[in-house]
């Protein structure tokens, strides 16, 4: 009776520890940049290939987030990706947040490499659009905040 209460004991522990490995391995602390990201060896490969694959997970990704940090992304469209430094490779991205905004501008998005991998480089972007501005549909975007858990700082 003790050998199969040990035994027991023995799998609960086992699946306990499978169980806690897998929800690590699927921790939601991991970034939408980092989840979307390719190593160094498989982005050099094919670089072009490599940055559209990038963009359009990312940006997939944000998709089926939904409208978790405002209005949700309904679709995106990637032109004019420059690959010719290999430092920063850039596209332009057109973003639809449906009718309510009308057609945004183009923003500049980079994919750069963070330790052994190549992602998309985060940043906040903030689009005039306000009718009466002078500034109506000009885009600033800055590469330069900070996220903490609660709030995110950001230096235009």
């Amino acid at each position: 009776m003790n050998k199969k209460f040990a035994s027991l004991l023995v799998g609960l522990l086992v699946v306990l520890c499978l169980g806690i490995s897998i929800t690590n391995a699927q921790s939601p602390d991991t970034s939408i940049e980092e989840k979307t990201s390719l190593s160094v060896n498989e982005f050099r490969q094919a670089p072009l290939e490599s940055a559209k694959y990038i963009f359009n997970d990312y940006f997939t990704e944000i998709m089926k987030t939904g409208d978790r940090d405002g209005e949700p992304l309904l679709g995106f469209t990637i032109n004019n990706i420059d690959i010719s430094s290999p430092d920063r490779i850039k596209a332009s991205v057109i973003l639809d947040y449906g009718n309510d905004f009308g057609p945004l501008p183009a923003i500049e998005y980079s994919i750069v490499q963070v330790l052994d991998r190549y992602q998309v480089q985060k940043q906040i972007c903030s689009v005039d659009m306000d009718v009466r501005s002078p500034n109506y549909k000009t885009v600033k975007c800055t590469p330069d905040f900070v996220v903490d858990k609660h709030s995110i700082t950001a230096k235009f």
